[in-house]
Formats: C-alpha cells, structure tokens, sequence
C-alpha cells in the first residue's frame, strides 16, 4: 500500500507549485490501526508515511477531515499543526 501511496502521490512530492492536500473521511484511513487483525492495518502506516514526505516540501499544505476529531490517533495529531473544530449548525 504504502508504494501505490507513493506512486500516485510522487509528482504532488516533487512538485513546485503551491498545492492543498485535502483527506476526507481520515477517520476511515486511520479506523483499527492498531488491530492486529484488521487487513487495512498498513494503511494508517502508508498514510503517515505519505504525510511526512509532504510535509518536508514547505509548498504543500495537508488538510484531513473528520467526524469527530476526539478520536484521532496520536501519530496522526502530531502530524498536524492545528486542529480546527467546528460545529454542527444549530437546526
């Protein structure tokens, strides 16, 4: 997985354009990371990879969404400047 990552993602890495990277839904890359039986289990460890090569390149700017961002693994928080938290719209 992590080399399908990096085989779609190598000319967002090298690129000198001024790019927003924008993951929906994270929580469903990152869901059982740490569950031996699950068999998605590396691709909380792809993503991670992925993230950290794009966050050596100052021109790329990483924006993951999720539902609820209480459950958000730590390995993935520290990748993350801010958490922004916004709520639902009051009917």
């Amino acid at each position: 997985l992590k080399a399908i990552f990096n085989s779609i993602f190598q000319s967002i890495l090298k690129t000198k354009r001024k790019l927003i990277v924008a993951f929906d839904e994270l929580q469903c890359l990152t869901d059982g990371h740490k569950n031996i039986n699950n068999p998605n289990q590396n691709t909380a460890e792809a993503l991670w990879f992925l993230m950290d090569q794009c966050l050596e390149n100052p021109n790329i700017i990483l924006v993951g969404i999720m539902n609820d961002g209480s459950k958000m693994p730590e390995p993935l928080k520290s990748r993350f400047e801010r958490c922004i938290h916004i709520m639902k719209p009051v009917d």
